[in-house]
């Protein structure tokens, strides 16, 4: 038996929420990527806060940073926010000619506390960072698609979390680099339910399947198929246990 709909499609979401995205899955089934103006062409750096480095430098060098005062970088970001030895430090806003923004505190030149990065297409992330990176507790909302709330090491999901679907599917449970792994509980939206292991974004290992027809199985399983042994029942009473 395969689980209808998947719970998810593998790792096509690896992007990161600064960068370009973040891996928040979209709805089961759904096989299609990211694409975004963060990721970058030929020489062009795949982060947002990478573009204008060389600038930074300069203008540390040459003390040009003034509290209180638009600077326009040579790309057509603008920063707007507090300087300290000509380093952003302290609260400011960096906005990019794509539409993206961040918003926050700064600790010499890098995303480093509490702040809000937003996506052109109108995606957000709002939560805790470190050295340019998402780290610690954050949310991240895909526009009209999924949510995903809990913890966050180096950009990617890592730690515990929930991830909503905005057609009412949840994962709530334990993820690793960018990926469902470990324990997790899965709802579907007809009132079906997994509880058990999952690896790399997959049903992998012990877990159990509660049905909303009343069907449950107890067991192995192997790419979200059941696969090994395990104990099934229907709600006529009937049961087996062995092979499957």
């Amino acid at each position: 038996m395969k689980l209808q709909p998947s719970p998810g499609t593998g790792d096509e979401y690896n992007e990161k929420p600064q960068g370009g995205k973040n891996n928040v899955e979209a709805l089961p089934n759904d096989s299609g990527k990211y694409t975004d103006a963060g990721e970058g062409d030929g020489d062009c750096p795949r982060s947002y806060f990478d573009r204008e480095a060389n600038e930074l430098d300069w203008i540390m060098k040459n003390g040009k940073g003034v509290s209180g005062q638009l600077y326009t970088f040579s790309t057509g970001t603008t920063y707007l926010g507090d300087w300290k030895d000509s380093k952003r430090n302290g609260i400011g806003k960096m906005s990019w000619t794509d539409g993206a923004s961040y918003v926050g505190q700064w600790v010499d030149n890098r995303a480093h506390g509490r702040g809000i990065f937003q996506h052109g297409d109108g995606d957000m992330y709002v939560g805790e960072w470190q050295n340019n990176m998402a780290n610690g507790l954050g949310i991240y909302y895909h526009k009209g698609n999924a949510t995903y709330k809990g913890q966050w090491h180096d950009d990617l999901q890592h730690g515990v979390g929930v991830e909503t679907w905005d057609a009412g599917a949840r994962y709530e449970g334990q993820f690793e680099g960018g990926h469902k792994e470990g324990y997790g509980c899965y709802y579907w939206t007809d009132g079906s339910v997994y509880h058990g292991c999952w690896k790399h974004n997959v049903i992998e290992g012990d877990g159990a399947y509660f049905a909303q027809d009343g069907r449950t199985f107890k067991g192995q399983w192997k790419e979200s198929e059941i696969h090994g042994k395990g104990w099934y029942t229907w709600p006529d009473g009937k049961e087996y246990m062995g092979n499957l």
